[in-house]
């Protein structure tokens, strides 16, 4: 949850309870006077960013989707900085618990309307999950509905999100290159959701070295253009960071091809174990494990007798991803009290299952190999339940009565895909606007 949220205690979280219970259809007020009908007032966020993501207005009779931000008063969007901040550039909507003295110029005014509503005094907080969603009308389908059946339409759902996946990775393929590609995304699925973009610099960075023969050698690249090298010379290195700084630098010196700006890496509230620094370590591992081909590689080890079963548990069992320096720290001046490996079997399970084996089956069209492509898909069926992640327990509150009820059904990789997938294709797409959905009226 926000800091600022914390701060102002349960004053603004009655808002925000307030502004999620809203029924759909509810007309009310701007400040100035104009009617706005409020279609979805958006998913509650516990995450950094705005209150509410991808509500549905009509505002002025004009329909808009977009974010909503939940304050005591307008002059709070300045206080807590968020007109300098990217993660609030969607917000359409201030939903108020007082008036605003007006404001004497338009710069110490907020760039898009406000409503007044009153907090929920009712209820007690800290909320129950199942008080924080509203079931949706789909909910009378998800429950009538077999689990076995369920099942059955999530892994279908998931297939086709993998096949999805599938066709815009051999599209990129056919572009620049199966290697090239592969090793973009795995980059990228490095930088979770906060440093991905970084995480691709850095990728088209290292793409210019040419044959990076040795580990040593390939290491110090990703280190020496991460701009995350610190002076070997620093006070505040340990023994081991000091010597592998140093060591890192000289091999860095003789390698770079030339002096540019450092990545701007987002480290504000990433946790300890997802840092940059830990994720660019276990690039230097994977990339050592598939000598730089992880195409060739895995490819090579379906046709070593293992079966699909057997695979999927070598890429998210088998496939340490361990350090033994980087294992030991946070970043370069900061150590945990244990060991930690830089990349862990979930975090490999959602690489797997949304890089590495999409990635097969779209090589092995362009190679023409219909066993791998069918290995590739069964080794996916097989992969265990993956994290859970908001989106999908999102979905399970929208849609099952009692929301428990997901854990007997979704119980794979590739059920779950398949809410996510659901989800994405109808909740998302419509903003919440149930009466819109063809999920919304599968059962009337």
């Amino acid at each position: 949850m926000k800091a600022h949220k914390e701060k102002s205690g349960t004053s603004e979280l009655r808002l925000q309870s307030a502004w999620n219970s809203i029924g759909h259809g509810t007309e009310i007020q701007t400040l100035e006077g104009n009617p706005v009908t409020v279609l979805f007032p958006g998913n509650w966020n516990f995450e950094e960013g705005p209150d509410f993501k991808d509500a549905k207005l009509l505002i002025g009779g004009k329909e808009i989707t977009g974010d909503v931000e939940v304050h005591q008063v307008n002059s709070d969007w300045f206080a807590h900085g968020h007109h300098l901040d990217d993660n609030y550039r969607k917000v359409v909507l201030h939903v108020l618990s007082k008036k605003s003295k007006p404001a004497r110029d338009n710069e110490n005014t907020p760039p898009f309307p406000a409503v007044l509503i009153k907090p929920d005094r009712i209820s007690r907080f800290p909320l129950t999950e199942s008080e924080k969603f509203s079931n949706g009308p789909c909910v009378s389908f998800f429950s009538s509905a077999d689990d076995t059946d369920l099942y059955e339409l999530f892994a279908r759902e998931g297939l086709e999100r993998f096949e999805e996946k599938s066709r815009i990775l051999l599209a990129e393929m056919i572009d620049s290159g199966s290697e090239h590609v592969c090793m973009k995304h795995i980059f990228e699925a490095c930088g979770y959701k906060k440093n991905r973009k970084e995480f691709i610099e850095l990728h088209t960075r290292f793409s210019e070295y040419q044959d990076l023969e040795g580990k040593n050698v390939m290491e110090a690249v990703l280190w020496g253009e991460s701009g995350l090298l610190p002076d070997p010379a620093s006070a505040k290195l340990d023994t081991e960071m000091k010597k592998f700084a140093k060591k890192t630098w000289a091999d860095w010196w003789q390698t770079r091809m030339t002096s540019r700006e450092n990545i701007k890496w987002v480290k504000s509230g990433v946790r300890p174990l997802n840092m940059p620094e830990r994720r660019i370590a276990a690039l230097t591992v994977l990339l050592t494990i598939f000598a730089q081909k992880p195409l060739k590689f895995l490819s090579g080890k379906t046709e070593s007798g293992m079966n699909e079963k057997d695979f999927a548990g070598y890429l998210t069992e088998g496939l340490v991803v361990s350090h033994k320096l980087w294992d030991n720290y946070v970043n370069f001046f900061r150590k945990f009290s244990k060991p930690s490996s830089v990349i862990g079997s979930d975090r490999m399970n959602d690489i797997a299952a949304n890089v590495l084996l999409p990635a097969l089956h779209a090589y092995s069209t362009i190679r023409q190999d219909t066993r791998l492509g069918a290995f590739s898909i069964k080794t996916w069926q097989t992969l265990p339940l993956p994290q859970m992640n908001r989106n999908v327990l999102t979905a399970c509150h929208r849609w099952f009565m009692p929301p428990q009820r997901f854990r007997k059904i979704i119980c794979d990789t590739a059920s779950f895909h398949g809410v996510i997938h659901l989800y994405n294709s109808h909740c998302r797409e419509y903003s919440g606007d149930c009466g819109s959905c063809r999920l919304g009226n599968l059962k009337k």
